[in-house]
């Protein structure tokens, strides 16, 4: 009976030692996905701080682009403005020569 008893401890021992292998094997795996897992996180935030570096910028050029089209929009107001007083003045010129040629008889 002793010696069936051993017997069963020492196929017990062997299946503890292969086990143990099988836990040193799986922890190394598990290490080797944590160090994986900092570097996927490391990557992530660099990632993460570029684009909201890009959707900075990037609302800091729609910024500039509505200031821009407000000054345009000022800017051709303007020529718009002055172009029509160019064409009320060329007008009233033209209605001036004719009365002066009728005057003078020249039309």
């Amino acid at each position: 009976m002793e010696k069936e008893i051993m017997a069963l401890l020492q196929q017990m021992n062997g299946k503890l030692d292969n086990l143990e292998g099988t836990l040193k094997e799986h922890s190394g795996i598990l290490k080797e996905y944590g160090e994986t897992l900092k570097e996927h996180s490391r990557m992530l935030s660099a990632l993460r701080t570029g684009q909201e570096f890009n959707k900075a910028e990037l609302s800091e050029m729609k910024l500039q682009n509505a200031k821009d089209l407000g000054e345009n929009k000022e800017h051709l107001k303007s020529q718009e403005d002055s172009i029509e007083l160019l064409l009320k003045n060329t007008w009233k010129n033209k209605e001036d020569i004719l009365k002066i040629q009728k005057i003078l008889g020249l039309s």
